[in-house]
């Protein structure tokens, strides 16, 4: 990403914290400084002077929580579909083991983008984190490992047209997020929902229009 784009989405980020500040009365620079437990004039240079040209992450996310507005607003402009930038980090959404009405999103980490390849068709905008509970993905996912999928529905036309029959997907089961295998019969078009612990029985010819889907798992992070 061209440096001008940075600078520019930087002064556009520092612009909206600003206006934050001054529309609240009895807001100032020291106080929310005071509220990231930064020195009382971290706000203001980081404002005026662009130092640090974005907020990180974490101070982010307290602050957008803080004044009602997406984290977004004041992060650095995401990455392109299939645009791999030279280190850096991604700042990807986290969320609670959610409903059915989806996963309530609880802040952000901060991925190396050297460990994450953001693949054509892929909207950063869509991604999210979920850590993993239970042992019914072992041994391919372990209970407290992290996975990133792309809030999107179970085998999207660009995943029929590439050939796709397996993958992994985080669906609604028993009132709450988990990650199964989804595979799709490329023949008969059959899907078959399993867990790849052998003690839970796989679903076969799943019916999808009842089945909650969050997203395709496009990356997991394993504890050692």
């Amino acid at each position: 990403m061209r440096i001008e784009l940075i600078d520019a989405a930087s002064r556009r980020a520092r612009a909206r914290l600003e206006e934050l500040v001054l529309s609240r009365d009895g807001e100032t620079y020291a106080s929310v400084s005071k509220l990231l437990k930064r020195n009382h004039a971290y706000v203001q240079q980081h404002i005026t002077r662009g130092t640090p040209k974005f907020l990180s992450t974490e101070d982010a996310t307290a602050v957008a929580r803080y004044f009602g507005i997406p984290a977004r607003d004041l992060l650095p402009p995401l990455p392109a579909a299939g645009e791999r930038p030279q280190g850096g980090t991604l700042p990807v959404a986290t969320c609670a083991n959610g409903t059915a009405n989806g996963p309530p999103l609880t802040g952000y980490i901060e991925v190396p983008m050297d460990f994450l390849f953001l693949g054509e068709g892929v909207e950063t905008e869509a991604l999210c984190a979920l850590r993993v509970m239970g042992d019914s993905m072992i041994p391919t996912l372990l209970p407290g490992d992290y996975v990133i999928f792309e809030r999107r529905a179970v085998w999207a036309a660009e995943d029929r047209g590439s050939g796709l029959t397996d993958a992994l997907f985080v669906l609604v089961i028993g009132g709450q997020w988990q990650v199964r295998r989804v595979q799709c019969d490329p023949r008969s078009g059959a899907i078959t929902i399993r867990a790849d612990n052998a003690a839970y029985p796989p679903w076969h010819d799943a019916d999808l229009a009842q089945v909650h889907v969050g997203g395709r798992v496009i990356w997991a992070g394993k504890r050692l």
